[in-house]
């Protein structure tokens, strides 16, 4: 068994990111939200043949808001790996149509995916700083998710117009984090957005394309969303758009607690003006039209 934590010994370093090379992994498991716990085996490279991989998924990969702050943001890592071993794929624990959303928008194909480690490996570790529950935050992980933020936005046209006067982006219904699932009511709200001009409802359940959201959330110059990820990731991929965030006590109560999504805060911040909801069951548009630029 191995532990590799922040201060491991024998790391190595490609770019801005510094990993943990493991040979003959059998499973590993992120635990305490600063360790990766990993089993080997004893077979001791025996095979011609050594399969390179990718760990990135950390205790709460199930999670888009985790997944993508504490894992998507080594997608970089694996293009920089990709170089020097051709073959290598990324290794997940599980599945999900967002993370199909991102490695692809990353220009990685499905085939270099996988959910299986084979005997005769070399897995490489990134060093394990990226939990949120973890409430410290350090240089590495800074300068990682401004790599992965340039990156993002690097895909918005610099041609790009606010052609949509408002975008409304209900909170999806699929793939939510089963802890922390919530319900709201905004039919009124949907209703009247449908009849303004020139606006559009986003339900980003049917993207196809993680490049179609960042197009229409880039070309829309109000954004009605709710707090959380969808705050998170959005007002982060966002440029000069007004956010009206329906529970914001949501997130606001988060960042009262977790010192890296502060750092997102800013972000978003940087590039948005935000505007806060308190939270409801049920919104209504007359409480946010004051909000609206129209």
């Amino acid at each position: 068994m191995i532990i590799c934590e922040k201060d491991t010994n024998d790391v190595q370093t490609l770019s801005i990111y510094k990993y943990k090379m493991v040979d003959n992994v059998k499973d590993y498991s992120y635990v305490d939200y600063d360790k990766w716990l990993i089993n080997i085996t004893d077979n001791h490279n025996k095979y011609e043949n050594v399969n390179h991989y990718l760990i990135i998924d950390t205790l709460h990969n199930d999670a888009f808001g985790h997944w993508v702050y504490e894992s998507a943001i080594y997608l970089l890592l694996f293009i920089e790996l990709r170089r020097l071993y051709p073959q290598i794929k990324l290794h997940l624990q599980c599945h999900k149509e967002y993370k199909r959303l991102f490695y692809e928008h990353f220009g990685i194909d499905k085939s270099e995916v996988t959910l299986e480690l084979k005997p005769s490996n070399k897995c490489i570790f990134p060093l394990p700083i990226t939990a949120h529950n973890k409430n410290t935050i350090c240089p590495d992980y800074i300068a990682h998710v401004d790599a992965f933020c340039r990156h993002i936005q690097s895909s918005v046209s610099k041609n790009t117009n606010k052609n949509i006067a408002i975008l409304l982006m209900p909170r999806q219904t699929k793939e939510n984090y089963i802890g922390n699932d919530r319900t709201y009511n905004i039919e009124h709200i949907s209703e009247q957005v449908a009849k303004e001009p020139n606006s559009m409802i986003l339900n980003t359940d049917n993207i196809k394309t993680l490049q179609g959201q960042i197009e229409l959330v880039n070309s829309s110059k109000n954004i009605i969303l709710h707090g959380g990820a969808a705050y998170f990731f959005n007002g982060m991929i966002s440029n000069n758009a007004n956010l009206v965030v329906l529970d914001a006590t949501h997130h606001i109560d988060q960042l009262k607690q977790y010192i890296k999504l502060k750092y997102s805060d800013y972000i978003v911040q940087m590039r948005n003006t935000v505007n806060n909801i308190s939270n409801s069951d049920s919104f209504r548009y007359d409480d946010i039209k004051e909000y609206l630029e129209l």
